[in-house]
């Protein structure tokens, strides 16, 4: 393999002494680069570079004349001169001789202008690429945001066609099937003053307490379904039947309820937002828990509203519980899905045996926000230990 060959950038070099004078010269390696030169021993070097000049303000002359007269103190100067000679840029090297030897000094003059022209292209290639980079990533920073933005705007819209799905089902349920339901009752509460036999009579008396309770169930599934109270009578009041009605259903529970604070404007949409988070955590602890004892807090701050449901049921795992893996339930999304389109901060925190607290938060503003569907979303993940998040 042949070595791989260099070639030495142009140069002159020149011995002076003193005065700036020339003693010798090496001009085997000028090439073309030094064309116009006239390199004379005991000339001045300024007029071998420059036989035409007569400039005294010629920026040649000036460097030279600084070099010449700070060497003795320095040994080495070293400058570049753009245009030094016609359309070239060169390097200037004077180096002060060893005092036995009989020159005063060595000057090196080497063209550097296509080492500059290549540097200079690289550089512009570079900001060139880089701008072209920045474009890009503004411009897919730019598409992400719109694209996030659709998506908020795509996830409202389908809370409310499910708020209104939810109101036609409740409708329906209410208006067919309940009243089905309640014909059948009478139904059977006129047929048991016919009925003689004993076993007959039991028979419609369980019928009748099966009806009773698909009444009730129907009832409850409907005021889940669309919290007519909360159009009717306001977010308070709604709360406040949540909680009475659940104690009468469960009487066997401990279940304590605070409102506090002056509610204020809060948008229609945090509203059922903050009522179906409840509706969620609540039956969860009835049903799921075995929890003995629930408290509800719901308070309206200066700076904020909160909600907060503990109870002291079960618990589990909160770690084991991720947003990914789909293991969190229905219910869990739905409360991370409503926290997160009006605003919110939900904490979840849980241990097995120990209960479950569920924390929310949502300030002020963000709830004022809430009317133009303006939201801004804060999302800590899932955690279990003491500080656990959602």
């Amino acid at each position: 393999m042949d070595a791989l060959a260099i070639t030495p950038a142009p140069h002159l070099v020149f011995r002076l002494d003193k005065r700036g004078r020339v003693i010798d010269f090496e001009d085997v390696l000028a090439l073309d680069s030094f064309t116009g030169t006239a390199p004379e021993c005991g000339a001045d070097v300024h007029r071998c570079l420059h036989p035409t000049c007569r400039d005294i303000a010629c920026k040649m002359r000036l460097c030279l004349h600084e070099g010449l007269s700070r060497i003795e103190s320095t040994r080495i100067v070293e400058w570049e001169l753009g245009d030094g000679l016609p359309g070239r840029t060169v390097r200037m090297h004077l180096r002060r001789a060893p005092h036995w030897a009989s020159t005063w000094a060595t000057l090196t003059i080497t063209d550097i202008t296509e080492g500059r022209n290549t540097t200079l292209a690289l550089r512009e290639v570079n900001r060139v690429l880089t701008e072209m980079n920045q474009r890009r990533s503004v411009g897919q920073l730019a598409e992400m945001n719109r694209l996030d933005r659709k998506l908020r705007s795509l996830t409202a819209d389908l809370i409310v066609a499910q708020e209104k799905e939810r109101q036609r089902i409740s409708s329906e349920l209410h208006d067919g099937v309940g009243q089905w339901l309640s014909i059948a009752k009478l139904a059977l509460e006129s047929a048991l003053h016919r009925f003689h036999e004993k076993e007959g009579r039991q028979d419609a008396e369980r019928a009748l307490q099966n009806l009773i309770t698909g009444i009730g169930e129907v009832r409850s599934i409907t005021r889940n379904l669309a919290p007519s109270t909360l159009e009717q009578f306001g977010l308070v009041s709604t709360v406040e039947l949540i909680c009475h009605e659940l104690q009468v259903s469960r009487p066997e529970l401990n279940l304590l309820w605070e409102i506090d604070g002056d509610q204020g404007r809060i948008a229609v949409p945090l509203q059922i937002a903050i009522v179906r988070i409840l509706q969620e955590a609540t039956n969860n602890a009835a049903k799921h828990s075995a929890a003995s004892s629930l408290q509800v807090s719901l308070r309206f701050q200066e700076e904020s509203v909160v909600l907060v449901v503990e109870d002291n049921g079960r618990g589990f795992a909160v770690e084991g519980v991720s947003q990914e893996s789909g293991r969190g339930g229905l219910g869990l999304a739905s409360m991370r899905e409503r926290v997160l389109q009006t605003g919110g901060r939900l904490r979840i925190t849980s241990r097995p045996g120990e209960g479950v607290r569920v924390h929310v938060t949502w300030a002020r503003r963000t709830a004022d926000l809430a009317r133009s569907g303006a939201y801004k979303t804060i999302h800590d993940g899932i955690a279990g230990d003491g500080g656990s998040a959602l």
